[in-house]
């Protein structure tokens, strides 16, 4: 999972290790560089599925008002997945 080290700024892939002390969850990157839970922010995790249906469900609410077809649905769904690429575009 990616996580953010608060202290630099940096961006890791990290896995949860062995914790540090009883007391406090570790993570650790491929290179065995380790981390406490405190000293990472975590990315959160997109549902993108989930996502394309609310973007589609509204797009469908809001469009030519409330005629209903499938010309529809398939337009909703092509706006939600046009979205979707140009959100997750880096």
């Amino acid at each position: 999972m990616k996580a953010k080290v608060k202290d630099t700024g940096e961006t890791v892939d990290v896995k949860p290790t062995l914790p540090i002390n009883c007391r406090v969850a570790a993570y650790e990157t491929e290179l065995g560089r380790k981390f406490p839970m405190f000293a990472l922010e975590f990315e959160k995790e997109i549902d993108w599925e989930q996502r394309r249906y609310e973007i589609a469900r509204e797009l469908m609410k809001t469009s030519f008002g409330n005629e209903r077809n499938d010309k529809l649905a398939r337009w909703s769904v092509a706006g939600a997945d046009a979205l979707i690429a140009e959100l997750r575009k880096e």
